[in-house]
């Protein structure tokens, strides 16, 4: 696919989709129902074993009650730790968020004070403010909505004029789907239009090319970086462990030499000098030891 291209499908009916392949810069998205995730989904168990690296987001519908929209926020969050589960920014989740509210800030703040709260720095959003219009594709701002009929067969001409009219290197399209059967319709109808703009209009179909190539490597460059910060963060954490174990023995040595220092240097002579006869007289020192540095101080 030329740019980025999101393949919605309801969640509890999209395990099949896990069999087929999906293009290049291509990825599925599940639309979550209006309750929290159903762990009897049949899809649930193929997520876990499937082959296929297919990578996946969810979509949010935020127009419904703030505690129903927590519930559908904390049910996902256990999917977002799956390999294959879609992260532009090394370690953020993407979360597509389908909202006609005009405060859909506060619910995105919420979902990502949320995902803090589960051990993520942040999480990256796409907001579609309105639904697409049925039949037909829908263009607001940066984002296309198709919603694709099989009957339909304006979907070829619909996505070159999309593609023809892109305006940013940030946009993406999102295919809405009643059933996963439809992908293969779809990629055949999407390779032929591409085909076409390849033919028409070879800069659009070149430049486009080159912005996915140089997003891919920018994702994989962000993930590197990320896992060096995370193993700069390490070695950081190792050194300081150390140094404060260090320190801690510097401390305690400075303190004991502190200790003698105020303990004993500061006795008179008279005082320290009836002790070294006083061990003398013990046995624990030799005689000799008083007028000679040279010989053997304390008998063993």
């Amino acid at each position: 696919m030329l740019l980025s291209s999101f393949f919605i499908l309801d969640f509890e009916k999209a395990a099949d989709s896990l069999d087929i392949s999906l293009p290049e810069n291509a990825f599925y998205c599940y639309r979550i129902p209006d309750g929290s995730l159903d762990e009897s989904y049949p899809i649930n168990k193929k997520l876990l074993l499937s082959y296929k690296r297919n990578q996946f987001c969810f979509l949010v519908n935020i127009n419904k009650e703030k505690a129903d929209f927590e519930k559908s926020i904390e049910s996902l969050i256990p999917y977002t730790f799956f390999y294959n589960y879609l992260k532009f920014s090394y370690e953020n989740p993407l979360v597509i968020f389908e909202t006609d509210r005009p405060d859909s800030g506060r619910y995105t703040a919420v979902a990502k004070e949320i995902f803090k709260q589960h051990g993520y720095d942040d999480l990256d959003t796409i907001i579609l403010n309105t639904a697409p219009v049925s039949g037909s594709s829908n263009t607001r701002e940066k984002i296309t909505c198709f919603n694709f009929q099989e009957s339909d067969n304006k979907l070829s001409m619909e996505y070159i004029n999309a593609v023809k009219n892109v305006r940013s290197a940030d946009s993406v399209f999102l295919f809405f789907l009643n059933d996963f059967k439809e992908l293969s319709v779809i990629f055949e109808i999407a390779n032929e239009a591409e085909t076409t703009i390849q033919k028409q209009f070879p800069q659009t179909y070149h430049l486009l090319n080159e912005i996915g190539l140089i997003k891919i490597k920018e994702r994989e460059m962000i993930f590197k970086l990320g896992l060096q910060k995370e193993q700069l963060n390490s070695i950081t954490n190792y050194h300081l462990y150390y140094n404060a174990s260090d320190n801690r023995y510097k401390r305690q040595i400075k303190e004991l030499l502190g200790f003698y220092k105020n303990e004993y240097e500061i006795l008179p002579m008279w005082y320290k000098r009836f002790g070294h006869v006083l061990k003398v007289m013990t046995g624990k020192r030799t005689f000799k030891s008083l007028f000679d540095d040279n010989v053997k101080k304390y008998n063993v």
